[in-house]
């Protein structure tokens, strides 16, 4: 499972100024849930 698109949005807070806001929390939510439910299928 890729942890790219995580660690790079969460990666972008401190590093560029970029705020955490709830939005951008779903997105990762929803990206992770998405990463992990295809994981779990493909076995």
């Amino acid at each position: 499972m890729a942890f790219v698109p995580g660690l790079s949005a969460l990666a972008a807070v401190p590093l560029l100024g970029e705020p955490l806001s709830l939005l951008t929390l779903a997105g990762l939510g929803a990206v992770t849930l998405g990463a992990v439910l295809g994981a779990r299928v493909a076995r």
